[in-house]
């Protein structure tokens, strides 16, 4: 992941010891999602792309999703965890 750092966890949880983690680069136009157990990638876990709302018009970017589109209710952080897991290739049943 080069030229990526950590920035945030999508949620302030954990589910089974799995949370996804927030990596973004330098100027925070494109971000990736990553599914980790004890804070390394899950193996065969899919690396999302995101992208900032400003960075939308260039063309590099037209296949990822924004960011700003992640569900994003303050009192139901469990909807966006899950989501982004689903995201990510992991499903909790």
């Amino acid at each position: 992941m080069k030229g990526f750092k950590f920035s945030h966890y999508i949620s302030r949880m954990a589910l089974n010891g799995t949370s996804v983690a927030v990596y973004c680069n330098k100027d925070q136009s494109v971000y990736r999602l990553i599914a980790e157990r004890g804070g390394c990638k899950i193996r065969s876990s899919i690396e999302v792309h995101l992208t900032n709302e400003e960075y939308e018009e260039y063309e590099e970017y037209e296949e990822y999703e924004e960011y700003e589109e992640l569900p994003h209710d303050p009192y139901n952080l469990m909807d966006r965890f899950l989501h982004t897991a689903s995201m990510c290739g992991i499903y909790f049943h």
